[in-house]
C-alpha cells in the first residue's frame, strides 16, 4: 500500500507518504530522509519502500517533506523547523502505530 496523507500538529502540516503492506499490522517504521533539494515522492524512496516491505511484512516506510522542499508550504528554511518536523514525525509513528522502533535511513 502506498499513501499520501498530512501530519497536522503544532501549526505545522507535514506532507508525508507512507508505504506497508498492512497499515494494522506494524511494529516498526523506517523514515525516509531525503536530502537538500529533494522531496518525498522521488523514486529512491519509492524503490527503497518496495523492497523493505516486500521483505519485512510488519515494517512500514514513511517519507516526508522537509520545511521549503516538495509540496511544504514553508519559504523559509529554518534548521529548528527541520528538528520539529522529526520529532513531529516520531509522535505520529507512536500514537498511530503504538511503536517506539522508529529508524532513520
Amino acid at each position: 500500500m502506498e499513501k499520501l496523507f498530512d501530519i497536522n500538529d503544532g501549526g505545522f502540516s507535514i506532507r508525508s507518504k507512507i508505504f506497508c503492506q498492512d497499515s494494522k499490522k506494524v511494529d516498526r517504521v523506517i523514515l525516509f530522509c531525503h536530502g537538500f533539494g529533494s522531496y518525498k515522492d522521488t523514486a529512491a524512496l519509492t524503490k527503497f519502500s518496495e523492497k523493505v516491505i516486500s521483505k519485512f511484512k510488519t515494517t512500514a516506510v514513511i517519507g516526508f517533506d522537509w520545511p521549503c522542499h516538495g509540496a511544504d508550504a514553508r519559504k523559509k528554511l529554518v534548521l529548528s523547523e527541520c528538528i520539529t518536523y522529526l520529532d513531529l514525525v516520531r509522535k505520529y509513528v507512536k500514537e498511530h502505530f503504538g511503536t517506539e522502533k522508529v529508524y532513520v535511513y
